[in-house]
């Protein structure tokens, strides 16, 4: 078995050649978006392969001269739940949300003035309700 090079396989998904697949669950690590590829969290459902695509994913996303930070954090998040946990503190100091979650709906109200010329616009009473 030949021996992997980390540093060229974090480039090739960084350069979007190798994209990271959860075969079991199809889920796919990176998103291409306006303003770049990004690393997308999977479902929580616990499977072992859709975070580690995300995390390696993530990593390789990261620019080379700040993944030993983000290593660093991440090793940071680790140590605070496994104490969390230890104490039985992990769910009860902290809230944990469902995705979904209410509270986190975006809710979009329209701008009461014309973006272009700064004039106040008339409310349409068919439309939201403007600011």
């Amino acid at each position: 078995m030949s021996d992997i090079n980390v540093a060229n396989v974090l480039d090739e998904i960084n350069s979007g050649r190798v994209t990271l697949v959860c075969s079991k669950h199809n889920y796919v690590a990176a998103r291409k978006r306006a303003n770049g590829t990004v690393a997308v969290p999977p479902v929580p459902n616990g499977c072992k392969q859709c975070w580690e695509n995300f995390y390696v994913t993530d990593l390789a996303l990261t620019p080379p001269n700040k993944r030993q930070e983000r290593l660093d954090e991440l090793e940071q998040v680790i140590h605070h739940a496994v104490e969390y946990e230890k104490r039985g503190q992990f769910g009860r100091d902290f809230d944990l949300f469902e995705p979904g979650d209410e509270r986190f709906r975006v809710h979009v109200q329209r701008d009461a003035a014309d973006d272009e010329t700064g004039q106040d616009k008339v409310p349409d009473k068919s439309e939201e309700a403007l600011n």
